[in-house]
């Protein structure tokens, strides 16, 4: 956890830090994690918004939003659809970002998030919330989770709750930390030194070499990699897919790029999006015919 959580550590002060492997799928998980209770006061009291913003790297803040809007485009060009007629669904919206971004291309947007606050203020900007509850019930095209499976306490029950709202045809975006290697970043650290997780030097941090952050205190309870992410995926009925980030460069579009520099970009984007495949833990599933 970092600055960005106002913490009360004194809710921690009986719990041990134990993590644990799944010998079936693969996943690196917590032992003690928070319940129901702190879960809210994690999510719903802790969390300071203001900082989180503040706190984000000018590269994040650049970088994410055109990685937003590739994948956006991307879908479009999947489905061959019209935006109007594609129904998204953020499973997780924080703040709404992806889900404004949605809007903004023309999809029809719904959303959910374990914070209440940020259910009111996705309203208040006119997207249509969705309570966890009445998920199954809807319908979606698209259903995107990114920063998600790695919080939750039963992440396959959850993963099949949403795959009942996923069009036959439908697909779905998973993206978490990435945990590969971690029983190697775990030999790189002594972890029976004190360290507060939100310390300058702690191994927990995302900019430290062998970060440890993918299995976060008592933050991030599940860590994948990328075999294991896909064998979540699998048992919850879901197949990966690969996307290739053709974008409006690959198409048939009207443009002053030469040729030359139209096809480098194109094997560029769709070299990244193999090895993203092959490595990565920001995934498309479709379901399993």
């Amino acid at each position: 956890m970092y600055s960005a959580y106002n913490i009360e550590y004194d809710y921690f002060s009986n719990n041990k830090y134990m993590l644990e492997e799944c010998t079936r799928c693969g996943v690196i998980y917590q032992r003690e994690i928070p319940d129901a209770f702190l879960l809210n006061k994690v999510y719903g009291e802790w969390l300071d918004i203001d900082t989180v913003n503040v706190t984000k790297n000018r590269t994040k803040q650049i970088n994410r939003p055109i990685g937003n809007a590739r994948l956006i485009i991307d879908i479009i060009k999947y489905m061959d659809t019209p935006p109007g007629d594609i129904a998204v669904f953020d499973f997780g919206m924080g703040l709404g970002d992806w889900c404004r971004l949605a809007q903004g291309f023309g999809f029809k947007v719904s959303g959910n998030d374990i914070s209440e606050e940020r259910m009111e203020s996705a309203r208040s900007a006119g997207i249509d919330t969705v309570s966890y509850e009445d998920i199954p019930s809807r319908e979606f095209d698209f259903i995107n989770s990114y920063q998600v499976f790695e919080h939750l306490d039963e992440p396959l029950d959850s993963l099949k709750h949403l795959c009942a709202a996923l069009k036959p045809n439908g697909i779905m975006r998973l993206a978490v930390p990435n945990g590969s290697a971690m029983k190697d970043r775990l030999d790189f650290w002594d972890l029976k030194s004190p360290l507060l997780p939100d310390d300058t030097q702690s191994p927990f941090r995302q900019d430290v070499e062998q970060s440890l952050n993918p299995v976060s205190p008592f933050e991030h309870i599940n860590c994948y990699d990328h075999q294991a992410l896909i064998n979540l995926a699998r048992n919850a009925g879901l197949e990966p897919i690969s996307i290739p980030n053709w974008l409006v460069i690959a198409g048939n579009e009207k443009t002053t790029m030469s040729s030359s520099i139209r096809v480098a970009l194109r094997q560029f984007y769709y070299t990244a999006a193999k090895k993203q495949t092959r490595t990565g833990t920001d995934l498309i599933f479709k379901k399993a015919s």
